[in-house]
């Protein structure tokens, strides 16, 4: 079958889980950004034809289409051979389902809209950040961290003992919220979040979607 193609930007956190996905099933793919990669764009036609609601990542694999990165994750796991992304066992697999919705209801919700995009695309008095919506963000992610640390515990993984699909769409919010003050604060009283961090960060599929890269 013909070639996947990822569209998207590739700063996005979940353009990155998905591609994140593809590297640790060993599954080659084509990141597309001309024409997928900021706000205008994704209103085009062209990319409204492949997501209808104006967001991104959305994927072709041959005559499929699909968009929303939860749907091609799971695609890419369930259609390619590799090592599995999804636990075997019914309740770990739950927990993985449970972790993925979690974490895109409420964990990206805080750490990335609340303190990421208020950063990054600064809507207060004279073009600066809203700090006070950031510092409401704060208090959501303040809350979180605790949660996600407790429910590591000494586990290596969120969800059965290997890496799964929940880990990879939490990584890379985590990661961009780990370049500001704020999300760093919550995050680094967090001794098993830092335990797992460093070992997913070591992982081949961290350097393979380096957005650096990409944009090199």
């Amino acid at each position: 079958m013909a070639d996947l193609v990822i569209y998207g930007n590739a700063l996005s956190n979940y353009v990155r889980s998905a591609r994140m996905a593809c590297a640790e099933k060993g599954v080659a793919h084509t990141l597309q950004t001309e024409g997928h990669d900021n706000i205008a764009a994704l209103r085009s036609p062209e990319h409204m034809a492949l997501h209808p609601f104006a967001r991104m990542p959305a994927m072709r694999h041959g005559e499929r289409t699909l968009y929303e990165a939860q749907a091609i994750m799971r695609y890419v796991d369930e259609a390619f051979d590799g090592p599995a992304l999804q636990p075997s066992d019914p309740y770990e697999r739950a927990l993985m389902t449970q972790w993925m919705s979690a974490t895109n209801d409420y964990v990206n919700a805080a750490f990335r809209v609340g303190i990421v995009i208020n950063y990054v695309f600064p809507s207060g008095e004279g073009g600066k950040p809203d700090m006070a919506a950031i510092e409401a963000a704060a208090k959501a992610a303040g809350r979180q961290a605790p949660i996600i640390d407790a429910a590591l515990g000494e586990r290596e993984f969120l969800a059965g003992d290997a890496v799964s699909l929940a880990d990879l769409l939490l990584l890379p919010i985590l990661l961009g919220a780990w370049r500001f003050p704020e999300g760093r604060a919550v995050m680094e009283p967090c001794a098993n979040i830092g335990r797992w961090y460093q070992a997913m960060a070591s992982r081949d599929s961290m350097a393979a979607t380096d957005p650096e890269k990409v944009a090199a």
